[in-house]
């Protein structure tokens, strides 16, 4: 009997032993499984140098749509019905693919329109949950046609917008357009605005829609803008393109350069987006932080924007009147400017000449790059042309023109200029400036350039008020820089019907007057010109008619540098923007 208890007690034992190292029963065994350690909130801070206006400019026309950092904030909150790669290329974003002739879904008709049917995506949502659909396209399009606003494109261009279901849509263009595949078909959301529009049109203007209270479709909602120092987002759990790895993103307004390089130094923000640090402060830090090990990065990308010196070719305010109107004075003042020594001592080696306005990663650039006419730098060269028009050296080494025709009776420009009373010209031009160390920098560099080659140039850094009085700027007597996008000079930018006039209250991009028919008909054809082939052609005609004639100096292209903390991941260049591809964002 106690044989039989002992067994007994040692079989028990036993079974505990086995039972305690046995694995853990699954789900169906009735024992809950541990459950999985919470995810890490993620925060971001990142800063810009401006606060935007809004967060849509053609309804709030509050300053410039990209400079001081402005750009970078719209893609946080909003997604497009197409969005750019790193090549350049098109790619669905609220769209399911990109429509072209060769799937149907571009059709050119009959009476010379254009159909380009888009499909949307069937996971695309507003912040508040609601579905986007091909309602709220047809809700922008009546607004823009009501209210005309046209933004980028001509009055009429885009003719209608007609909903086959809620994610089918054809948009109707007035004529062939090759840029059709752009986010030129904008969205609101009717859910939202549709009634408050119907009640007030100016209501809708007003509306905290476009500032504080915006509901978007990008990868972030807005939580909070406190006007003057930052907004606060909180990441999009329904984004269509995945959710982003950070959860919480700060967004501070830092206008000082230095305030913000002490940001970066004390380690309180993350990132610095541009434009707001500068090339030469960013490689200083660079070079400060390799020497130190830290692990922070300074990464420098080549935007489509290119630097550039417009030039006023319109006698009426052009002076001297037998220098900048005339081609081969151009061609010799462009050839006396030293671009690689320029771009080196503003960049040094993150930087990128310019020959033309078709940026390296421009889909037009490989049909081009071959024809781009050439501007060595030559002080001779430039002599050369400068004397084969007529001019001479003065007896103080400045180069004089005599009298070559009727003067007009004053002065018309915003500047004085008294003319001699022999009529001779002194080549003495002015050169206007943004404000700012780096452009005054660039300022002098040519301005030293130009000495070298008999020329007497007049600096002038705009002040804030002057900077935004377009009357101003559009009737200098000389030359001004600017940073438009490259793409802008064979789509509109030279356009006759783009000079700004009194009559127009000085609206338009064509600033230096530049009026040319046979541009106007190369533009015209490659807006509508729809074969690669075709395409080709008519871009290199433009190169050769514009920078062939020299109707502007491109310079360098723009440089900016993405400075980031170490552990910081996904901020790049895409297009003009830093956030395109914000919701790949992420930090250890």
């Amino acid at each position: 009997m106690r044989r039989e208890q002992t067994a007994l007690s040692l079989a028990m034992v036993g079974l505990l032993v086995v039972t305690a190292c046995a694995p853990s029963p699954s789900a169906g065994g009735g024992a809950e499984p541990a459950a999985p350690a919470p995810e890490r909130e993620k925060t971001l801070t990142a800063m810009i140098q401006r606060e935007p206006g809004s967060f849509d400019q053609s309804f709030t026309a509050m300053g410039s749509s990209r400079s001081g950092g402005v750009n970078h904030v719209y893609p946080i909150v909003r997604a497009e019905i197409s969005r750019v790669d790193e090549a350049g290329q098109r790619q669905p974003g609220l769209a399911t693919e990109i429509p072209t002739q060769a799937k149907g879904t571009v059709v050119m008709n009959p009476d010379g329109t254009m159909d380009v049917t888009w499909k949307l995506r069937p996971d695309i949502y507003w912040h508040d949950d609601t579905p986007v659909t091909t309602g709220d396209f047809l809700f922008r399009h009546k607004v823009n046609q009501e209210l005309q606003i046209v933004g980028n494109l001509p009055p009429g261009f885009l003719k209608s917008v007609t909903a086959l279901d809620p994610k089918t849509m054809v948009v109707r263009w007035s004529v062939p357009y090759v840029r059709y595949d752009e986010a030129n078909v904008e969205k609101l959301p009717q859910h939202i605005l549709g009634d408050l529009y119907d009640r007030d049109k100016d209501a809708l203007i007003l509306s905290r829609y476009f500032r504080g209270e915006h509901v978007g479709t990008g990868p972030f909602k807005l939580v909070e803008w406190v006007e003057g120092s930052h907004m606060e987002f909180r990441r999009n759990e329904r984004y269509h393109l995945g959710v982003p790895p950070i959860h919480r993103l700060f967004l501070r307004f830092v206008p000082d350069i230095n305030t913000m390089v002490a940001n970066l130094l004390a380690g309180v923000v993350d990132v610095a987006l541009p434009e707001g640090i500068d090339m030469e402060k960013a490689i200083e830090l660079r070079k400060r932080w390799q020497e130190e090990g830290t692990g922070h990065q300074v990464k420098s990308y080549i935007t489509p924007a290119v630097y550039q010196l417009e030039i006023m070719v319109n006698p009426e305010f052009a002076r001297p009147i037998s220098a900048l109107p005339v081609t081969a004075v151009r061609q010799g003042l462009y050839h006396a400017i030293d671009r690689p020594a320029l771009n080196q001592a503003l960049h040094g080696d993150l930087g990128m000449v310019a020959d033309s306005f078709y940026a390296p990663n421009d889909k037009y650039y490989p049909m081009v790059k071959d024809v781009i006419p050439q501007y060595p730098y030559d002080p001779r060269r430039a002599r050369q042309l400068f004397e084969q028009s007529g001019w001479t050296v003065g007896p103080d080494g400045v180069y004089v023109h005599p009298p070559s025709g009727p003067r007009p009776s004053g002065p018309t420009s915003s500047f004085p200029y008294d003319l001699p009373a022999t009529g001779e010209e002194r080549f003495d031009i002015h050169l206007m400036l943004f404000p700012g160390q780096q452009h005054f920098k660039l300022g002098s560099i040519v301005q030293a350039n130009w000495k070298d080659v008999g020329v007497n140039t007049r600096l002038e850094s705009l002040t804030p008020a002057n900077q935004t009085d377009v009357s101003y700027t559009s009737r200098r007597t000389g030359l001004f820089t600017s940073n438009p996008g490259g793409s802008a000079f064979y789509t509109g930018r030279l356009l006759c019907s783009s000079i700004p006039t009194e009559a127009k209250r000085w609206s338009g991009s064509n600033r230096g007057h530049f009026c040319d028919p046979t541009v106007d008909d190369l533009l015209t054809k490659i807006t509508y010109t729809i074969p690669p082939a075709e395409q080709q052609v008519l871009h290199r005609a433009l190169l050769a008619e514009t920078i062939g004639k020299a109707m502007l100096f491109p310079l360098y292209w723009e440089s900016v540098p993405i400075i980031m903390l170490k552990g910081v991941t996904g901020p790049n260049m895409l297009g003009s923007v830093t956030t395109m591809d914000i919701h790949k964002w992420d930090k250890e």
